[in-house]
């Protein structure tokens, strides 16, 4: 009988996904980004976010970050058969493209019932916060926050770096799933979204996100685009 170890084909799908944030009675400067060229933006606290398979060793320019997005594209397609124990790079990188200094942060949301099988690179810049789902099949929230305040103009270090499907992912724990696969293929989506909030007013980051989440009750107007 063969081990139970089977190679698993799955599909990890790196999706984008585009939330604008407008509220009238939400006073402070935020800005939220889930894919670029589609924001709303709060006062003057700007971000874009990138995406690339390999971290950066030194700084690009403007164009250099958007021709590498879209390279990371290509690459993500060339990676739609994800084997047990393969690693997929998945550095995420804001940059501040306002006029203030802003506290940054990323929100990683991974469908529950995959989570456990996954294992994730992050970087030592940030402090991440694992929120679960109430139920297993609930997505699984990484709340990642830098520590620091980003600078005008400044690109952060990569929030998540690299994700890796566990090697002892077997056949029956696939049958086991009644969500993650409902649809009958083996794809997962990986959201990633990125915010900026000012410093002004604020203890640390922590301080200011408490406040944005407080808040987030007003919210109006949300867009999704795939």
């Amino acid at each position: 009988m063969k081990s139970k170890k089977k190679i698993i084909a799955l599909a990890l799908a790196m999706l984008l996904l585009l939330t604008a944030f407008v509220a009238a009675t939400f006073a402070y400067f935020t800005d939220s980004e889930f894919a670029k060229n589609n924001v709303i933006t709060i006062g003057n606290v700007e971000i874009d976010l990138y995406e690339h398979s390999e971290a950066y060793t030194t700084t690009p320019d403007d164009d250099t970050l958007e021709d590498n997005d879209d390279i990371y594209q290509d690459y993500l397609d060339s990676k739609d058969n994800l084997l047990p124990g393969e690693t997929v790079g998945k550095y995420t990188y804001i940059k501040n493209t306002g006029t203030n200094e802003a506290y940054v942060r990323f929100v990683v949301t991974v469908p529950g019932e995959i989570d456990s099988f996954l294992a994730y690179q992050w970087n030592d810049a940030y402090t991440v916060t694992r929120v679960p789902g109430a139920q297993a099949t609930d997505p699984v929230v990484y709340y990642v926050v830098r520590d620091a305040a980003l600078a005008v103009g400044a690109l952060s270090e990569p929030g998540l770096e690299t994700v890796s499907l566990k090697p002892e992912l077997s056949e029956k724990d696939v049958a086991g799933f009644t969500q993650v696969f409902a649809d009958g293929t083996r794809d997962f989506g990986i959201t990633v979204a990125a915010h900026a909030i000012q410093t002004v007013g604020f203890d640390d980051a922590a301080d200011a996100f408490d406040m944005f989440d407080d808040n987030g009750a007003n919210v109006q107007n949300e867009k999704v685009q795939p």
